[in-house]
């Protein structure tokens, strides 16, 4: 995922490229500076969001990566889950180290809020606190894993880099 602000005023545009299955999809976000979302261009379907529409369309690309946070989290909260070293990765011109973590067996099966349960196929994240930015991040993780929840059972296939980073 990639952003640039295009232009700044009464409000915030801002672009942003996401990679989904292998497609760049061109998305254009108008941002008041209160943080509200005013209006949302989705380059998928094409079409232009206001009001809620804006706001649910727009946090819908960003579900998968809610979902990977919280995976990713476990690494270093969990006794399933252990810290193989750390190493030093580069994003854009920034470098900084970052802890990597494995699950100590496949399949891990982990409870999230008493009520789902993700059962773990495969797991290697990385995380790390960028340079000046005092909050550690995710800056790349790979796992599968089957998450069942009062609604259903979902597959899970997520692999997840960080390619551009600016602290400011």
């Amino acid at each position: 995922m990639s952003y640039s602000v295009v232009y700044t005023g009464p409000t915030y545009k801002v672009s942003i490229s996401v990679l989904l299955n292998g497609a760049s999809i061109p998305l254009t976000v108008w941002i008041q500076p209160s943080g509200n979302i005013v209006a949302f261009y989705d380059g998928s379907t094409g079409k232009n969001y206001t009001g809620s529409g804006a706001v649910n369309d727009f946090l819908s690309y960003f579900t998968d990566l809610e979902n990977l946070q919280t995976f990713a989290l476990l690494a270093s909260t969990s006794a399933g889950f252990h810290s193989t070293g750390t190493s030093t990765t580069t994003i854009g011109t920034s470098s900084f180290p970052v802890t990597n973590y494995l699950a100590n067996t496949t399949p891990e099966t982990v409870q999230i809020c008493g009520t789902e349960t993700v059962v773990l196929n495969t797991y290697n994240v990385n995380l790390g606190t960028p340079t000046g930015s005092g909050m550690e991040i995710v800056t790349s993780a790979t796992f599968a894993a089957t998450e069942t929840t009062s609604t259903g059972t979902t597959t899970l296939d997520y692999k997840y880099q960080v390619i551009g980073l600016t602290v400011g």
